[in-house]
C-alpha cells in the first residue's frame, strides 16, 4: 500500500485545497499584500525608519532620480573637489557656454574664449565689460626707463634692451647717476614695491660705491628731510640699505657674493604700518618692522648711483626697472 505525499492530502474533509496549494496561494497573497512586514518592529519597518538604509554601492542610477530632486539642503558642506560643471557637454570652440572644473573657469561664445580664470591666476577676459566700479590696487608708477620722458642723470648713459646703462669717467670719485622725482609723492604710504635686474663686471666690482634705492637721490646728500631705502655696494659686496637722514643703518647680505657679468634681481616691498622686506633673487634677506624705518620724505624718487674710488671707470647695467603702489585717483 503506498503512502499519500502530505502535500497532496486536502486540507480537511470540508476542504478540497491541497495543503501545498494552500502554501503556494499564501505566499502569493503575502507577496501582492503591499502593508507586509510594516507593523512595528517588522523588517520593512524597521528598514525604513534606520537612520542609514543600507543599499548595493552604486545600485541608486541616474534614472532613478527625478529632477529637481536633489536640494542643497541634501548636499554635504564639505567642498566639492575637482568635478566638471558644464552648460553643455563639448563647451568649446565649437560650442558656445561655460565650464568650471578643476583647471579654471571658462566662457566661449562663437569659437572665441572670452572669459579664461585659470586656477593658475592672471584672468584674461574679451569682449565689452560692463562694470560699476573698477578698484585698481596697484599703480605702475614706472615700467622700466623709457616709461617717463622725466630722468635727470649724469655721466655716460647708454641703453639696452630694457633697460640702461651708466658709466663713470675714469678719474677719482667721478659719478654717473640717473634719478627721477615725477611720480612719486607720498610714495611711503603707498606701500611700494621697488624691483630692478643689474650686472656689473668683475672689474667695475672693485673700488666702487654704488646704490640703488628709492628715497633722497644720492646727490642731493645727507642730512635733515632725507632718507633712503634699498641697496648699495661696497667694493664688491652688497648691503641692504635703510637711511635716516645722517644715520645709515646698512647691512651685508650675508652669504652672498656678486658675480661679475651676471645678472642679479634686487627687490624691496614696504608694508605701511607693518614690514620692510629687501630680497636678492628672490630670497628673503631682510625684514624690519616698519616702525623702525625712517618715513620716506615726500619727494621720494629712484635713484641708481655709482661712483669710482679710483681711477677707473665703473660701469652699472640695469634692466627691467618696475616700481608699483598703490592706486589712487
Amino acid at each position: 500500500m503506498s503512502l499519500p505525499v502530505w502535500g497532496n492530502l486536502a486540507k480537511s474533509q470540508t476542504d478540497a485545497e491541497k495543503i501545498e496549494e494552500a502554501i503556494v496561494r499564501l505566499i502569493t497573497e503575502h507577496n501582492e499584500d503591499e502593508t507586509a512586514h510594516l507593523g512595528a518592529g517588522q523588517s520593512l519597518q524597521s528598514h525604513k525608519a534606520a537612520e542609514i538604509i543600507d543599499h548595493l554601492a552604486e545600485s541608486i542610477v541616474e534614472d532613478k532620480i527625478g529632477d529637481g530632486e536633489i536640494s542643497s539642503r541634501c548636499i554635504t558642506s564639505n567642498q566639492i573637489i575637482g568635478k566638471d560643471f558644464r552648460t553643455s557637454q563639448d563647451v568649446g570652440e565649437d560650442v558656445d557656454g561655460i565650464k568650471f572644473n578643476g583647471s579654471g573657469i571658462e566662457m566661449w561664445q562663437s569659437g572665441e574664449k572670452k572669459v579664461d580664470i585659470p586656477v593658475s591666476g592672471k584672468p584674461t577676459f574679451k569682449g565689452n565689460l560692463s562694470v560699476d566700479s573698477i578698484s585698481f590696487l596697484r599703480d605702475t608708477l614706472m615700467g622700466w626707463f623709457g616709461a617717463t620722458s622725466n630722468w635727470s642723470y649724469s655721466g655716460t648713459r647708454g641703453f639696452l634692451s630694457t633697460g640702461i646703462y651708466l658709466r663713470t669717467a675714469s678719474s677719482l670719485n667721478a659719478v654717473a647717476d640717473i634719478y627721477c622725482l615725477d611720480d612719486f609723492d607720498a610714495l611711503p604710504a603707498k606701500n611700494p614695491f621697488f624691483d630692478i635686474k643689474f650686472s656689473m663686471s668683475t672689474s667695475s666690482l672693485s673700488n666702487v660705491l654704488a646704490f640703488l634705492l628709492i628715497g633722497t637721490p644720492m646727490i642731493h646728500g645727507t642730512g635733515s628731510g632725507t632718507g633712503r631705502l634699498g641697496f648699495k655696494i661696497v667694493d664688491g659686496v652688497l648691503y641692504t640699505l635703510f637711511e635716516n637722514e645722517s644715520t645709515d643703518y646698512s647691512e651685508a647680505v650675508p652669504g652672498f657674493t656678486l658675480v661679475g657679468g651676471s645678472d642679479h634681481r634686487l627687490s624691496m616691498d614696504v608694508k605701511e604700518d607693518e614690514y620692510v622686506r629687501w630680497y636678492v633673487d628672490g630670497i628673503l634677506i631682510r625684514e624690519e618692522p616698519y616702525t623702525n624705518v625712517y618715513e620716506l620724505p615726500q619727494s621720494s624718487g629712484v635713484d641708481f648711483y655709482i661712483k669710482t674710488t679710483d681711477t677707473s671707470y665703473k660701469q652699472i647695467n640695469l634692466r627691467n626697472c618696475n616700481v608699483t603702489a598703490d592706486y589712487e585717483l
